[in-house]
């Protein structure tokens, strides 16, 4: 792990990176860990499970480069505190070596950012991949002043091309 910690992000890197380069070799199950149901979270433990074996997402976490990105001022955020642990919980998922372990933690941290998850009552399992996807977005956002934008649709001295692009360059100044 140590000769991938620390080091400058880029994409490239992370694509080459092998998986299995960055989890503890003394882990028995890789991955394969079960979570255990706390009062009708199937939902929630479907949605992580997916999310943790997206190979590139769990490469990104396990091998520590989303602490630089860690955006502890989005007021859209949670002050990083989704994104930490969600890398404590994939950490678990794919370095350990028990076979089943109780989300409760992450449970109680991403509640504090969808407060609509909480209580143990049944929810659906893509609205929570959404709420998930969305909170480590804002903790990682590397925007760290989100400019004011006024909407605006397509000017009448505007092509598409020109309207697209105008759209995407705001985008990309808030996100």
């Amino acid at each position: 792990i140590s000769k991938y910690y620390k080091t400058e992000f880029s994409i490239e890197k992370l694509y080459s990176l092998p998986l299995y380069d960055i989890i503890d070799r003394n882990a028995s199950n890789k991955g394969r860990v079960g979570l255990r149901n706390l009062g009708n979270t199937c939902f929630m433990n479907s949605a992580i499970q997916c999310l943790s074996h997206c190979e590139d997402l769990t490469k990104y976490f396990l091998s520590k480069y989303f602490e630089q990105e860690l955006n502890y001022t989005n007021k859209l955020g949670n002050e990083g505190e989704l994104a930490k642990s969600y890398f404590k919980l994939v950490s678990q998922l794919w370095n350990s070596n028990v076979s089943v372990l109780s989300p409760m933690d992450f449970k109680q941290i991403f509640v504090n950012f969808a407060r609509q998850f909480s209580g143990f009552s049944q929810q659906d399992a893509q609205e929570m991949l959404i709420f998930v996807l969305d909170g480590l977005h804002e903790d990682l956002n590397r925007v760290r002043t989100k400019p004011y934008i006024q909407i605006e649709e397509q000017k009448k001295e505007e092509n598409e091309k020109e309207a697209s692009e105008r759209w995407w360059k705001n985008h990309l100044s808030r996100e």
